[in-house]
């Protein structure tokens, strides 16, 4: 969400969002049927915000955590596959979109291939020099904000930098 996207939005609503951000960018930490429902509460603020990238956030959701009582339509397995292919598939350019998908299929799963695909985005000569520079700037904010670790990643935190999302431990 950029600073033109937080216009179109109602102080209630950017306040719901600030409040879940725990439960929805860790929410593969804390998997619960009442985390899902928070979630899914505010469906139409999340749709609105993400687009389509909310519904391949659920359906990992669904797909990850099967005990949610939410299996996948057939179509729905069928889209899911599709578009996290897509996104894994190495010889495939990436967007600034896709790297936010990558980081709520991660948020959503806690499967570190999504990182990993942010990673091989960095010193890919196939991607542009803007997407690179990106999913460094990514990678490295989500370290910051603790919602990712990666000892063997190089990064100098600022001094006296606190986590800017704690997420519930």
């Amino acid at each position: 969400m950029g600073y033109d996207d937080v216009l179109d939005f109602t102080p209630e609503e950017i306040e719901i969002v600030t409040k879940q951000g725990s439960v929805f960018n860790c929410f593969f930490r804390h998997p619960t049927s009442e985390n899902y429902q928070a979630i899914r509460d505010n469906d139409e603020i999340y749709y609105k915000a993400l687009g389509t990238e909310y519904d391949l956030y659920l359906w990992t959701i669904r797909d990850t955590f099967q005990d949610l009582q939410q299996p996948l339509s057939e179509k729905e397995r069928l889209s899911y596959k599709l578009a996290v292919d897509r996104l894994l598939d190495l010889n495939n350019l990436l967007t600034a979109q896709d790297l936010d998908a990558l980081w709520g299929l991660y948020y959503a799963s806690g499967d570190l291939q999504f990182t990993r695909r942010i990673k091989t985005v960095i010193d890919s000569d196939l991607q542009y020099a803007v997407v690179r520079a990106a999913a460094k700037w990514s990678y490295n904010s989500n370290i910051q904000q603790g919602l990712l670790e990666d000892p063997k990643w190089n990064l100098s935190p600022p001094a006296n930098s606190q986590p800017i999302i704690k997420c519930l431990d």
